[in-house]
């Protein structure tokens, strides 16, 4: 169900404009990562047309069994708990399902909270509202699995706007007078009804680009209200199936990259909470729940970023608690701290990134530095209590006194050997290579793999924004290999934009193989032109039909699912004749030129001459 509201653009003018906050200090609470979850589904549900997708194992959703699984996922990934939408205790479906998930939830060891859904027309009246939230808080909130924050139940809101703020204060005076209960409402209006609520959280943010940015502005909107905040992240949003017309909206998955910049930029805006939107919200596009068209693909993603983030530190204190200093830095560094300068920045057992991350550190944040590298390339930080690793020093800038008296270290920590802890060297710059002209800029965080495979080992992350020198390509050109500071390593180019300066294009970068050496054409031999993307043949079913992707790097599957290995990757609107089509029509059989493959319909549009359109396209296994 769709639970956000479009903020007007004076709206957003008005939160740009306003003086910077300051966001809440570190507490021990934990850092805690929700998700969004339905329980109205039965099994009639997956035939309904308006489904791109579907669940890789369909359920009914009052199945203990089917519940079991789907906690036993969400554990995998490290995600908490699940937020689910209820209609108050009126409504017997969400009733069942809600009770039943927290019965199940108790067995497993996970937790669950409720969003009271004020959309769905069971709860109209205040009084109304207030019997729910007295069986909430007097039944369902005292269970052992229900979801508490600083020791207090927490419940979610949708739609508090259809109540006024007196109406809410006499609510709260009603259900809540003791405020026992953290009262999270919902949308750009939510701050107007602090007092009565406790806190805020935008269900969906996909109207925005900069997931980033549009979380750091609500976390410290939230902080100068004395409000807790949840952050949002999501993997991508389309209800244009909907019939929702002019308001519908439709934010492209990116195969990832919405899901990885929305969380990364959840994380740096130091919430109490991240909810991502959805598990399983099929209707709207926004579930990670395994499925038909993705498979395990955007739960695999989440265990990565979700792990990060756990392995970072301290979590935000309840609003209005006193600030925690840092710890101070240790005898002989002078005072002197790192401050990084990108959102998330990892910490590594040793000065390399081939070393295990033990964690990461958050932009502008304050970490006591211990030690240096002898080159000067990695700092040795103090980055939780207790706690100490290196990070990269190009990423980060320092406070509080000189860096010359910082002393070398080893790996471990320990004093270097003798001889070692001359002047600092500046820090060590990308070795020169013939493309040193040419930069990537990441449009997310994207992972630097050690070869050119979506599959393959993740090295590093590459910040948005930043510049990193591009020294070589795949034969395809759908991979760069760049020089990341701590070594090379290969980025998706649909990830990333570039910039070039002295003449130098993409088309002087040399190809070189999975470990970066110059493949025989780029030393000298003769290259072979990429294949073009042949017309369409002029015959047959599929004779002037295309497929256009509307998202870079459009995956091209062995088979019609999204669990199949990938084969090739398309670029943005160009135009691909289509061949076939899968029985359900949601997967299109093209030739991409280099040969034959499945891409996910609703991730392209298509186009067609001669009075010829899809149904006339043939399923083909």
């Amino acid at each position: 169900m769709k639970k956000w509201l479009y903020p007007s653009l004076a709206l957003l003018i008005a939160l740009l404009l306003l003086p910077p906050a300051g966001l809440p200090e570190a507490r021990a609470e934990g850092r805690m990562v929700l998700a969004f979850y339905y329980g109205w589904f039965n099994q009639s549900t997956w035939s309904d047309s308006r489904l791109a997708d579907k669940p890789a194992e369909l359920y009914s959703s009052g199945d203990r069994g089917a519940m079991a699984r789907q906690i036993g996922q969400a554990q995998s990934a490290g995600i908490d708990g699940f937020v689910m939408s209820w209609y108050g205790p009126s409504e017997g479906s969400t009733t069942g399902a809600l009770t039943g998930l927290l019965d199940q939830a108790g067995a497993q060891g996970f937790k669950v909270a409720a969003d009271i859904d004020l959309g769905g027309g069971w709860m109209t009246t205040p009084a109304q509202v207030v019997e729910a939230l007295r069986a909430l808080l007097g039944d369902l909130a005292n269970r052992p699995a229900y979801l508490r924050f600083a020791g207090k139940p927490v419940v979610f809101f949708w739609n508090q706007g259809r109540f006024t703020k007196a109406q809410w204060d006499d609510i709260r005076a009603q259900a809540d007078p003791g405020h026992g209960a953290i009262w999270i409402a919902e949308g750009a209006s939510a701050l107007d009804y602090v007092g009565a609520f406790d806190g805020m959280h935008n269900y969906s943010i996909a109207w925005s680009a900069d997931p980033a940015g549009t979380n750091a502005t609500w976390a410290a909107r939230a902080a100068g209200a004395g409000a807790y905040f949840a952050a949002t992240a999501m993997p991508g949003f389309d209800d244009t199936r909907m019939g929702r017309g002019a308001a519908a909206t439709l934010r492209a998955r990116q195969d990832g990259a919405y899901f990885r910049a929305s969380f990364t930029g959840a994380a740096a805006a130091n919430p109490h909470m991240i909810v991502i939107t959805s598990w399983n919200e099929y209707f709207e596009n926004s579930h990670i729940e395994p499925s038909q068209a993705y498979g395990v693909f955007y739960l695999d993603l989440a265990r990565e970023l979700i792990g990060a983030y756990k392995a970072g530190g301290a979590a935000p204190s309840a609003p209005g608690a006193p600030a925690q200093s840092a710890p101070a830095p240790a005898a002989g560094a002078g005072g002197l701290v790192a401050i990084p300068t990108v959102s998330l920045l990892n910490v590594r057992q040793s000065p390399t990134t081939a070393s295990p991350i033990l964690g990461g550190v958050s932009a502008g944040s304050r970490y006591p530095i211990l030690g240096r590298s002898a080159d000067n390339a990695w700092w040795l930080v103090q980055y939780a209590e207790g706690a100490q690793g290196w990070i990269y020093a190009a990423y980060a800038r320092t406070e509080g006194g000189d860096t010359g008296v910082v002393e070398v270290t080893g790996a471990d920590g320990s004093a270097a050997p003798a001889g070692s802890s001359a002047a600092p060297a500046a820090p060590a710059a990308a070795s020169p290579i013939p493309s040193s002209d040419i930069v990537a800029i990441p449009l997310a965080a994207v992972a630097v793999r050690q070869t050119p495979a979506h599959a393959a080992a993740a090295l590093a992350t590459v910040q948005t924004g930043m510049r990193y020198p591009i020294v070589g390509k795949d034969a395809s050109g759908k991979w760069w290999r760049i020089d990341f500071g701590g070594g090379q390593g290969w980025i998706y180019a649909g990830g990333a934009a570039y910039e070039y300066q002295n003449g130098r294009s993409l088309e002087t970068v040399p190809v070189t193989d999975a470990a970066g050496v110059l493949s025989a054409a780029a030393a000298g031999g003769e290259a072979s032109a990429p294949a073009a993307v042949p017309a369409a043949s002029g015959s047959g079913a599929t004779d002037g039909i295309f497929a256009i992707p509307s998202v870079a790097g459009l995956n091209v599957h062995a088979e019609a699912s999204n669990a199949s290995t990938v084969v090739a990757q398309l670029q943005l609107d160009n135009r691909y004749p289509i061949i076939g089509k899968s029985a359900d029509g949601r997967w299109w059989k093209l030739d991409y030129g280099g040969g034959q493959g499945w891409i996910y319909a609703p991730a392209a549009r298509y186009e067609f001459s001669n009075h010829r359109g899809l149904d006339a396209v043939p399923v083909v296994e």
